[in-house]
């Protein structure tokens, strides 16, 4: 039998947590442990919670992504974290930010084009 590996995430977007929830839940190898709105709420749930897999928004209300991964990394600086957010130009910077900060890797997630690239 496979080890399945617990998985969190926090994204301040009801559909993108929606979306990722359902994705989660109908791998057999994963369990979705938590989906917070906000970097507190990830921080609690991985207290609570010890996942092997952090996916963490960037750009979320009352604690942002780059903050919650500095607070996770000093509970547990091996899990590995996911960041996301979508493309922007200050995209490049979060990068670094998130990078710098502990995150393990950092990923796009998809957006509606905006009218400067149609």
């Amino acid at each position: 039998m496979s080890r399945i590996i617990r998985v969190m995430f926090a994204d301040d977007s009801s559909v993108t947590r929606r979306i990722l929830s359902g994705v989660i839940t109908r791998e057999s190898d994963m369990e979705l442990v938590g989906a917070a709105q906000n970097g507190n709420e990830a921080i609690s749930f991985f207290r609570s919670q010890n996942p092997d897999l952090v996916l963490l928004d960037v750009d979320m209300p009352n604690l942002n992504g780059i903050e919650a991964l500095k607070a996770i990394r000093k509970l547990n600086a091996s899990v590995p974290v996911i960041m996301c957010s979508t493309l922007t130009v200050k995209g490049g910077e979060a990068t670094l930010d998130a990078l710098a900060a502990g995150a393990t890797d950092y990923i796009v997630k998809p957006g509606w084009p905006t009218p400067s690239s149609i």
